[in-house]
Protein backbone atom coordinates (compact mmCIF):
# COMPACT_ATOMS: atom_id res chain seq x y z
CA UNK A 1 0.00 0.00 0.00
CA UNK A 2 1.19 3.44 -0.88
CA UNK A 3 1.67 5.66 1.64
CA UNK A 4 -0.84 8.57 1.79
CA UNK A 5 1.45 11.57 2.46
CA UNK A 6 3.51 10.29 -0.08
CA UNK A 7 0.53 10.05 -2.41
CA UNK A 8 -0.80 13.08 -1.78
CA UNK A 9 2.73 14.64 -1.80
CA UNK A 10 2.67 13.72 -5.66
CA UNK A 11 1.58 16.42 -8.32
CA UNK A 12 -0.13 13.60 -10.24
CA UNK A 13 -2.80 13.53 -7.59
CA UNK A 14 -3.37 16.99 -6.97
CA UNK A 15 -6.52 17.27 -9.01
CA UNK A 16 -8.46 20.04 -6.94
CA UNK A 17 -7.17 23.48 -5.60
CA UNK A 18 -9.84 25.30 -3.28
CA UNK A 19 -8.91 29.01 -4.32
CA UNK A 20 -9.79 32.00 -1.58
CA UNK A 21 -10.79 35.40 -3.40
CA UNK A 22 -12.44 38.38 -3.23
CA UNK A 23 -15.49 38.19 -3.89
CA UNK A 24 -15.19 40.74 -7.21
CA UNK A 25 -12.47 38.90 -8.73
CA UNK A 26 -14.60 35.58 -7.85
CA UNK A 27 -17.11 37.27 -10.17
CA UNK A 28 -15.11 38.63 -13.01
CA UNK A 29 -13.85 35.27 -12.93
CA UNK A 30 -17.21 33.09 -13.33
CA UNK A 31 -18.27 35.99 -15.49
CA UNK A 32 -15.14 35.56 -18.16
CA UNK A 33 -14.62 39.30 -17.91
CA UNK A 34 -11.08 37.77 -15.65
CA UNK A 35 -8.92 35.04 -17.87
CA UNK A 36 -6.11 34.71 -15.25
CA UNK A 37 -5.88 34.54 -11.69
CA UNK A 38 -2.52 35.84 -10.10
CA UNK A 39 -0.67 33.97 -7.08
CA UNK A 40 3.09 34.87 -5.87
CA UNK A 41 3.80 31.34 -5.00
CA UNK A 42 3.69 28.64 -7.03
CA UNK A 43 0.95 25.92 -7.64
CA UNK A 44 1.82 22.57 -7.98
CA UNK A 45 -1.32 21.39 -9.99
CA UNK A 46 -1.50 20.59 -13.80
CA UNK A 47 -3.93 22.10 -16.15
CA UNK A 48 -7.11 19.75 -16.28
CA UNK A 49 -7.60 19.98 -12.84
CA UNK A 50 -10.60 21.59 -11.04
CA UNK A 51 -10.23 25.12 -9.25
CA UNK A 52 -12.90 25.40 -6.59
CA UNK A 53 -13.83 29.76 -5.93
CA UNK A 54 -13.79 30.36 -2.05
CA UNK A 55 -14.95 33.97 -2.25
CA UNK A 56 -14.12 35.94 1.15
CA UNK A 57 -15.41 39.15 2.74
CA UNK A 58 -19.16 39.59 2.91
CA UNK A 59 -19.80 36.26 0.71
CA UNK A 60 -18.15 33.58 2.69
CA UNK A 61 -19.09 30.49 0.23
CA UNK A 62 -17.96 28.28 -2.50
CA UNK A 63 -19.54 30.26 -5.55
CA UNK A 64 -18.32 28.03 -8.73
CA UNK A 65 -15.14 26.46 -10.44
CA UNK A 66 -13.39 25.91 -13.41
CA UNK A 67 -10.69 24.57 -15.10
CA UNK A 68 -7.29 25.13 -14.92
CA UNK A 69 -5.82 25.79 -18.85
CA UNK A 70 -2.41 26.91 -18.22
CA UNK A 71 -0.18 27.95 -15.17
CA UNK A 72 2.49 29.98 -16.40
CA UNK A 73 5.50 30.72 -13.82
CA UNK A 74 7.54 34.07 -15.05
CA UNK A 75 9.87 36.84 -14.86
CA UNK A 76 7.16 39.51 -13.75
CA UNK A 77 7.75 41.77 -16.97
CA UNK A 78 6.81 38.95 -19.52
CA UNK A 79 4.01 37.24 -17.31
CA UNK A 80 2.50 40.66 -17.16
CA UNK A 81 3.18 41.07 -20.83
CA UNK A 82 1.85 37.47 -21.52
CA UNK A 83 -1.74 37.92 -19.67
CA UNK A 84 -2.30 41.97 -19.33
CA UNK A 85 -5.20 41.67 -22.25
CA UNK A 86 -6.96 39.01 -20.42
CA UNK A 87 -7.72 40.68 -17.23
CA UNK A 88 -9.31 43.43 -15.42
CA UNK A 89 -6.41 44.53 -13.60
CA UNK A 90 -3.49 46.98 -15.03
CA UNK A 91 0.17 46.87 -15.02
CA UNK A 92 0.34 49.06 -11.76
CA UNK A 93 -2.05 46.32 -9.73
CA UNK A 94 0.16 43.87 -10.67
CA UNK A 95 3.18 45.62 -9.20
CA UNK A 96 1.50 46.34 -6.24
CA UNK A 97 0.49 43.04 -5.75
CA UNK A 98 3.92 41.35 -6.66
CA UNK A 99 5.95 43.76 -5.31
CA UNK A 100 9.14 42.16 -3.70
CA UNK A 101 8.73 39.23 -5.84
CA UNK A 102 10.96 38.73 -9.37
CA UNK A 103 8.51 35.55 -10.39
CA UNK A 104 5.34 35.61 -10.77
CA UNK A 105 2.40 32.95 -11.46
CA UNK A 106 -0.82 33.02 -12.88
CA UNK A 107 -3.36 30.27 -13.80
CA UNK A 108 -4.82 30.57 -17.04
CA UNK A 109 -8.71 29.80 -16.27
CA UNK A 110 -11.68 28.52 -18.82
CA UNK A 111 -14.68 26.76 -18.21
CA UNK A 112 -16.06 28.63 -15.40
CA UNK A 113 -19.18 27.35 -13.56
CA UNK A 114 -21.34 29.23 -11.17
CA UNK A 115 -23.25 27.18 -8.62
CA UNK A 116 -26.92 28.33 -8.16
CA UNK A 117 -26.80 27.54 -5.18
CA UNK A 118 -23.22 28.99 -3.19
CA UNK A 119 -21.78 26.46 -0.86
CA UNK A 120 -21.92 29.00 2.44
CA UNK A 121 -19.16 28.59 5.04
CA UNK A 122 -22.19 27.45 7.59
CA UNK A 123 -23.30 24.96 5.72
CA UNK A 124 -20.03 23.58 5.13
CA UNK A 125 -19.23 23.51 8.67
CA UNK A 126 -23.10 21.85 9.44
CA UNK A 127 -21.21 19.15 7.64
CA UNK A 128 -17.26 19.57 8.50
CA UNK A 129 -17.19 21.49 11.91
CA UNK A 130 -13.40 22.42 12.09
CA UNK A 131 -13.55 23.78 8.31
CA UNK A 132 -10.88 26.55 7.51
CA UNK A 133 -11.44 27.82 4.18
CA UNK A 134 -7.74 28.85 2.64
CA UNK A 135 -5.62 32.03 3.59
CA UNK A 136 -4.90 32.03 -0.63
CA UNK A 137 -5.18 28.50 -1.83
CA UNK A 138 -4.91 24.62 -0.61
CA UNK A 139 -5.26 21.35 -2.79
CA UNK A 140 -7.92 18.78 -1.52
CA UNK A 141 -7.40 14.95 -1.62
CA UNK A 142 -9.95 12.98 -3.91
CA UNK A 143 -11.47 11.86 -1.17
CA UNK A 144 -12.23 14.79 1.00
CA UNK A 145 -15.60 15.34 2.11
CA UNK A 146 -15.99 18.82 0.61
CA UNK A 147 -16.19 17.57 -2.23
CA UNK A 148 -19.28 15.31 -1.31
CA UNK A 149 -21.09 18.84 -0.32
CA UNK A 150 -20.87 20.25 -3.79
CA UNK A 151 -23.40 20.93 -6.29
CA UNK A 152 -24.15 18.28 -9.09
CA UNK A 153 -23.12 20.16 -12.47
Amino acid sequence: MIDNALKNANIENRNVMLLSLKPRWAEEILLGSKKWEYRRVTMHIKPGARMLFYASKNVHAIVGEALIETILNEPLDILVEHTINDVLEDKEDLKKYFIGHSIGHAIKIKCQIRYEKPLTLSNIREHIPKFMPPQGFYYLKDDSPLLKLLPNK
